[in-house]
């Protein structure tokens, strides 16, 4: 893989305009370059990646979607298996009218358990064991009709004693294979052939033929008509799909592109390509569902002797060093969302270079090597989409002065008393008549990325590149490394984070394991802590200012514990430091939010010791807890202790409120499982309510659209509410 992320947007740009706002067109120096001169591309360039977008259709249609539980549904089904149980007594009870009342008790206990069995069976097991129990169903009805009223013969001796009522059974055998083998081929065959096996002739199998590129804009363009077998609707379709955007040497999709199929179930994917496979940062949409996934790129700092998907009933052994990769994650963000998602693939190993840091000239420091690859789809999408999205600006009055959120000083003597702001004009690559503006504000410029008018500017990069803020998220026990990526990416999918934010997950060793204590106290250990320190070491070379730490459920109380290792690397409230908006050289680093979600840690302990060490460090503290939070209320009976993550009540130590934003999340109910312990990452008013804290800097009592204090209105440290009604609450 290309290290330079820059060449995935170095020849190929996105342009808006008021016919298509999504429209990837070419950026040449002669923009007037004919049709002619297009490179179009061939169906043998393009099979490899139709036969990956082949797959993602069927593995969301066999996967499936997640949907509500139907009470109709389940009504008319309870219906059925009572008609059908009822047929069954009915069958059954001609056979047993000698027998006394009290002696048919087992026949009474088995129908009721079948009847059991098959409600468990309708909501926990797949489609086709419901065929099978429809197909059961018309037998038995079959037989009452062939044996008049009883399932078995009354004349003869025997459950299938006839000749009808073994037809049925055989016919009833084949259907019931039939069935099984069919949803055997395809939920998991075919899916695997379209995918895996070679031998299948891409462009014969699917029928590729080129289309007419006439009117499709790019530099290298494809567009093919085919004719597909769609193994999950069992019948064939039509369709015509299109690519324009950036190739490799062998044609296949490299760099920025976008895929458009306009079968009903196809997708219109746009963003970053490698080698014919989509890897992200992308944003694709279902183009007859409308259902919306996006992709997110997420580093991850864990320890080098543990597999990142890897659960154990026991933590391993502590064993020293740590790596970083980073991993393209996609979710669902809109529409029905996708039981096969969020997923997680690594697109960049750990570094695994023999060189040390006493080599100068081949180092690479691992967060080095992880941020050329740490894009969001806005920096994919190059310079000019960035200058186009940014039309709004966030000034913030501060007690050190003006700061506007998402840009960097050009110098360290820029005013914090005045700012200025000015449109400016740009041009229009392909229609120079066109006039467009972006916004320009003296001494100012978007943090983490070039404008395209830095040039005319003299710009201190060293300070541009230290604007760069980082999210840390510190997962619980229980948790592969894995899992918490596609937890903190689907956060990121919903939020939309500024390219400037950086987000990693540092995986605590031992939280793989299902042993409570034992990931606790592995976590905690002084190794880890060494670790932990190491990696903000790390981001303190690699020019990194200010820091974001979430923590979730025990990860929580291993980001206090974490706090004894900070000294040295972030400068205290109140320090000479505190007033810069970036980062010097060699020196320290700002914790600029501090969040806890859910946190399994001593409500005591915190007030007394660990919240006194936290302010030392950061003001500005958030805790999200839930008082019917049912893990933590395990923890609590296992522990003896009152758990932080479920007060719900003003934190205060000796009469004194703490400069805490409490944020109660007891009454939300969307989005929100029955442990009620991790929602933040679906939850549409935690989403936006994190992302305020993180590249705004709110604190709840500026939050005043989304939270209601319950009293002390005004003052910090009070309990937050959101403002919602609760999911059953409509109009009348």
């Amino acid at each position: 893989m290309d290290t330079d992320a820059t060449k995935y947007h170095s020849k190929v740009e996105l342009t808006e305009s008021e016919e298509d706002n999504n429209k990837i067109s070419e950026n040449t120096r002669n923009v007037n370059k004919s049709i002619s001169q297009k490179r179009v591309l061939t169906p043998q360039e393009i099979a490899i990646t139709f036969r990956i977008m082949a797959y993602r259709k069927c593995e969301r249609q066999v996967r499936g979607r997640y949907r509500r539980r139907s009470l109709t549904r389940a009504f008319w089904f309870i219906m059925f298996m009572m008609l059908f149980l009822s047929l069954m007594g009915a069958g059954i009870g001609g056979q047993l009218e000698n027998v006394s009342a009290w002696n048919r008790w087992p026949e009474f206990g088995t129908l009721v358990a079948l009847f059991l069995v098959m409600m468990y069976v309708y909501y926990k097991i797949t489609e086709v064991v419901r065929w099978c129990f429809y197909w059961l169903a018309i037998a038995t009805l079959a037989l009452l009709i062939i044996n008049r009223g009883s399932i078995i013969d009354d004349k003869k001796s025997g459950f299938a004693s006839t000749y009808e009522s073994r037809l049925v059974l055989i016919v009833l055998g084949v259907v019931e294979a039939l069935t099984l083998i069919i949803w055997i081929l395809i939920r998991f065959g075919y899916p695997k052939i379209v995918r895996n096996f070679t031998w299948l002739d891409t462009i014969w199998w699917w029928r590729i033929k080129p289309h007419d590129t006439k009117g499709i804009d790019g530099e290298t363009v494809g567009c093919f008509r085919y004719f597909a077998w769609e193994s999950y609707s069992m019948w064939f379709r039509h369709g015509i799909v299109k690519y324009v955007g950036e190739v490799d040497e062998d044609g296949h999709p490299h760099g920025l592109g976008e895929w458009i199929d306009d079968s009903f179930d196809g997708e219109c994917l746009k963003g970053i390509w490698e080698r014919g496979v989509p890897v992200g940062p992308f944003h694709s949409r279902g183009s007859g569902t409308g259902d919306a996934f996006n992709s997110v790129r997420v580093g991850l700092v864990k320890n080098r002797h543990t597999p990142w998907d890897e659960y154990r009933p026991f933590p391993r052994p502590y064993q020293s060093g740590i790596e970083t990769l980073v991993a393209s994650v996609e979710c669902s963000v809109s529409g029905k969302y996708f039981k096969h998602l969020p997923r997680a693939d690594i697109i960049l190993p750990p570094n695994l270079q023999n060189s040390t840091e006493d080599d100068n000239e081949s180092y690479i420091s691992p967060i080095e090597y992880c941020l050329g690859h740490l894009m969001t789809f806005a920096s994919a999408m190059g310079t000019d989409f960035a200058a186009k999205e940014i039309s709004t600006i966030t000034i913030r009055l501060t007690d050190k002065g003006l700061t506007i959120t998402g840009y960097h000083p050009t110098s360290s003597t820029t005013s914090r008393d005045e700012i200025v702001v000015r449109r400016v004009p740009i041009k229009n690559k392909l229609n120079y008549s066109k006039k467009e503006y972006v916004i320009e504000i003296d001494e100012w410029l978007p943090s983490g990325s070039f404008s395209p008018y830095a040039s005319t500017h003299s710009i201190n990069h060293s300070i541009q590149r230290s604007s760069q803020e980082c999210i840390i998220f510190i997962h619980g026990f229980n948790c592969p490394s894995k899992f918490a990526i596609e937890t903190l990416g689907q956060f990121l999918a919903l939020a939309d984070l500024p390219d400037y934010i950086k987000p990693f997950v540092f995986s605590p060793p031992g939280a793989n394991s299902l042993w409570y204590f034992g990931s606790k106290s592995l976590g905690s250990s002084e190794g880890a802590m060494n670790d932990f320190r190491t990696f903000l070491q790390k981001l303190s070379d690699a020019g990194f200012c200010n820091i974001h730490i979430i923590g979730h459920s025990m990860g929580c109380m291993l980001a206090i514990k974490y706090l004894d290792v900070f000294e040295g690397l972030f400068h205290t409230i109140g320090s000479s430091n505190d007033i810069k908006f970036y980062k010097d050289k060699d020196a320290l680093m700002k914790l600029s939010t501090f969040t806890l979600l859910n946190p399994d840690t001593a409500y005591r302990s915190f007030i007394e010791q660990d919240y006194v060490k936290l302010s030392n460090y950061c003001d500005h503290i958030t805790i999200y807890s839930n008082y019917r939070d049912f893990a933590l209320k395990i923890g609590e009976i296992l522990s003896g202790e009152k758990s932080l993550g479920r007060q719900t009540g003003d934190l205060s130590y000796k009469d004194n409120l703490l400069n805490v934003d409490l944020i109660d999340t007891t009454q939300l109910d969307v989005n929100i499982h029955k442990m009620r312990h991790n929602f933040f990452n679906l939850n549409r008013l935690l989403v936006d309510d994190l992302s305020d804290i993180i590249v705004f800097g709110k604190r709840a009592r500026e939050r005043k659209t989304r939270l209601s204090g319950r009293r002390g209105v005004g003052r910090e440290g009070v309990v937050y509410t959101f403002l919602v009604a609760p999911s059953y609450v409509v109009n009348k």
